[in-house]
């Protein structure tokens, strides 16, 4: 824009040199030969005055439409400066009254004032106060073990999976490898149905096992008929227990000797003889039991009868069952503390627990999504607040742009014009008689700037 402002106002002046001097030295010799100025004049002559006021005119032209392009500017500025400061605060205030609002009616649904949250606030200390109570009494604290959640208090989802629980699902997959045969060979159902009838045994047995642990450990603890309850519920849980487990032996036999093959003739000399010549022949109280024993245990002999390998294999998966059952049994010992009450209190509380951390898990975790939406379309006000200053600062550089070239053109006039009255002042002395006036030189080069601006 100043160059061509500076085109229509100064276009002699930018175009000057040392040729444009000529006319002006001429007429320095005219007014030299005819004294002019005279000799005591302090100001400058008629053509001089002529000169600067052409300069002067000139350049006050073009300053005058610098200026208005420079306060055009200011006004752009000061507009654009007052439209992204009001737009930036209406924006920012508007969205963080509607981040307060949603937090408030966040916190009024779910948050740490709704009724859901006080209500399970209140829970949580009515129960702790009802553990403090039970722990006072028992002057202890609850001994578990095998009671944490395996990813603690992370996923709400997988609070049950305690390395307890994962213990006994363990030992109910064993169940399966110990009894899918049996099933399968017995009622001759399908590989994947036996191998379902077996991990529900397997299922059974460890479910059996922590309620008669439980049982035993609570009725060493408590005292009179509660006490006899207990081992009567234990007592009735090993008898089911030991009735299945059985139960599964005789079938295990069973299918052993069905499977086995046809006898050699060294297994019919070996065999008893049949029931019915058996009961001609009179048999001991002892060979009665032994009979008995050696139908259970394999390695027990007796006279006249071997029992095949058979039932070695017949007896470990026996005590495999056992095994589990008794494992299982264990743990749930180990697991649980003898007083009931006390446990009951711990669990509750554990409960109550869980319920608040949730409920302030996810109410944190909501009122984060809502700051993080907000953040975002803050950092969106602060873009666009960035490239309106972006604007503003080109429209700055623009204004220092023009002020600098004025500057500069004003010292481009004010050199063209001393030369032409330096050149003027040459061709004066050069023809007249008298002493140049005082003014000649430096004396009035140095008044230029005053009079150009303000002639």
């Amino acid at each position: 824009m100043d160059r061509l402002i500076a085109a229509e106002t100064l276009t002699a002046y930018k175009r000057f040199s040392e040729r444009d001097c000529y006319a002006d030295e001429k007429q320095g010799e005219r007014d030299g030969r005819s004294e002019i100025p005279t000799a005591h004049q302090e100001d400058f002559s008629a053509h001089e005055i002529l000169r600067i006021e052409q300069a002067a005119s000139a350049l006050n032209n073009y300053v005058g439409r610098v200026r208005d392009s420079v306060n055009r500017i200011d006004e752009q500025i000061t507009d654009r400066q007052l439209e992204t400061d009001s737009a930036y605060r209406s924006a920012t205030d508007s969205m963080t009254q509607m981040q307060m609002a949603e937090l408030d009616e966040l916190k009024e649904i779910s948050g740490p004032t709704s009724v859901t949250y006080l209500a399970q606030t209140k829970s949580l200390m009515s129960d702790r106060r009802a553990f403090d109570e039970q722990q006072s009494r028992a002057g202890r604290m609850p001994r578990m073990a095998l009671h944490l959640p395996l990813f603690g208090a992370r996923r709400a989802t997988l609070q049950w999976l305690t390395p307890y629980m994962t213990l006994l699902f363990v030992l109910s997959l064993l169940e399966i490898p110990i009894n899918e045969l049996a099933i399968q060979l017995a009622f001759e159902f399908l590989p994947p149905v036996s191998y379902m009838i077996a991990y529900f045994i397997g299922l059974s047995f460890v479910l059996l096992a922590h309620f008669l642990g439980l049982q035993i450990l609570r009725a060493i603890y408590l005292k009179g008929a509660a006490r006899a309850w207990r081992w009567l519920f234990a007592v009735a849980i090993m008898a089911v227990a030991i009735f299945v487990i059985y139960i599964l032996y005789e079938m295990r036999g069973q299918i052993a000797e069905t499977t086995a093959g046809p006898p050699s003739p060294a297994d019919i000399l070996a065999a008893p003889a049949p029931a019915e010549i058996q009961s001609l022949a009179p048999e001991s109280q002892q060979g009665r039991i032994l009979t008995a024993l050696a139908r259970f245990f394999p390695w027990i002999a007796v006279p006249g009868i071997e029992i095949g390998g058979v039932r070695f294999a017949q007896f470990g998966l026996f005590i495999l069952n056992v095994m589990v059952l008794l494992i299982g049994t264990i743990l749930s010992v180990y697991r649980h503390d003898p007083d009931p009450d006390l446990e009951r209190a711990w669990h509750q509380l554990s409960r109550s627990q869980r319920t608040v951390n949730e409920l302030e898990r996810l109410y944190q975790q909501a009122a984060a999504q809502i700051k993080m939406r907000y953040a975002r379309q803050m950092v969106d006000a602060d873009r666009q607040r960035d490239k309106a200053s972006q604007d503003l600062r080109r429209l700055e550089d623009e204004r220092a742009r023009l002020l600098d070239a004025m500057n500069s053109d004003v010292r481009i006039v004010s050199l063209a014009l001393a030369n032409q009255l330096a050149a003027y002042q040459r061709g004066n002395r050069s023809t007249r008689q008298s002493n140049a006036p005082p003014y000649f030189g430096q004396a009035g080069l140095a008044t230029l700037g005053r009079r150009l601006l303000h002639p």
